[in-house]
């Protein structure tokens, strides 16, 4: 549960995060370590072969690093005044090449590895846990598209509307 909570909070921060707070490229700085929280929840979640919930630790772990790192991409993006262009079009590119891809992959093996969730009893902590993780990243892109220039905002919407997309999808399987 809390690694899936973790990794939708991700996907919000990372969009939040692609903005570049203050840094010379910052988009490249936060969506980059955001991505290598998501490659870390989905080695983790490739580790897991059932065992229950004590067994789940190294994705909880991942998940905390990932959940660490969305609160400070966040709070960078609350405190940024706005996001230009040229930092604007970074962040499209990033999310759409690396980041929602490997988003979709760790879905697609949360998918994959259901029956043992299911046979570990943990299914209502994963469907829990993406709800949350939804929940936040609804609030992140919120914020996102507060901060991005007016022209931009369709572009960003689609990349947006591209995870949420996902993460619905994600949510009903383990509804």
């Amino acid at each position: 549960m809390l690694f899936v909570k973790s990794l939708l909070v991700l996907a919000a921060t990372v969009n939040a995060g692609l903005l570049g707070f203050g840094k010379t490229n910052p988009s490249d700085v936060d969506v980059k370590t955001l991505d290598q929280d998501v490659l870390g929840m989905i080695s983790a979640l490739q580790s897991y072969n059932g065992g229950g919930l004590a067994k789940t630790a190294p994705i909880k772990a991942a998940v905390a690093k990932y959940g660490t790192d969305v609160n400070l991409v966040t709070e960078h993006l609350k405190a940024d005044a706005g996001i230009n262009l040229d930092v604007t079009a970074d962040l499209v590119g990033l999310l759409t090449s690396t980041f929602i891809p490997d988003l979709k992959q760790f879905f697609s093996l949360l998918e994959a590895k259901k029956a043992i969730f299911v046979a570990d009893g943990l299914v209502s902590q994963v469907k829990a846990g993406l709800e949350r993780i939804k929940s936040e990243t609804d609030t992140l892109s919120q914020t996102l598209l507060s901060k991005v220039p007016k022209v931009k905002i369709p572009q960003v919407k689609n990349v947006l509307n591209d995870y949420n997309a996902s993460i619905s999808a994600a949510i009903a399987l383990w509804a």
